[in-house]
């Protein structure tokens, strides 16, 4: 499967849609345009749709995640993020969940886009 990693905003929300196997350089690419983007509200709330994503390699790519992700978008952003996995990949996601509160970044976890904008709009 190819790789796709776009992002959208939505209101207050910036969404990153992964499909297929995303490299750390795609996500420094895209987390680098999203800081840049002047049209993302200041803080913005962080979707990542990981839905269609495939599994990845190992735990190094999660703390590496996590840390781009903390890194770049860490002042852009609201405390809380969330994640939309399908359970096929719930053990993927735990990973990145506990990589990323070690830096800060709350993640929780859905299996639905609906469900985790609704919460993060209730969770500011």
């Amino acid at each position: 499967m190819s790789t796709m990693l776009s992002y959208s905003v939505d209101g207050a929300v910036v969404i990153v849609r992964v499909v297929g196997t995303a490299t750390i350089n795609d996500l420094v690419a895209v987390y680098g345009a999203i800081a840049r983007d002047e049209s993302v509200p200041k803080p913005a709330r962080l979707l990542i749709n990981a839905s269609r994503a495939d599994p990845v390699s190992g735990p190094a790519d999660f703390r590496d995640g996590a840390k781009e992700l903390a890194a770049l978008l860490g002042p852009e952003l609201t405390r809380h993020c969330v994640v939309v996995v399908p359970p096929r990949l719930a053990d993927d996601a735990y990973e990145f969940q506990a990589a990323a509160a070690e830096l800060g970044v709350e993640v929780k976890l859905f299996i639905d886009e609906e469900s985790a904008t609704q919460w993060l709009m209730e969770a500011g």
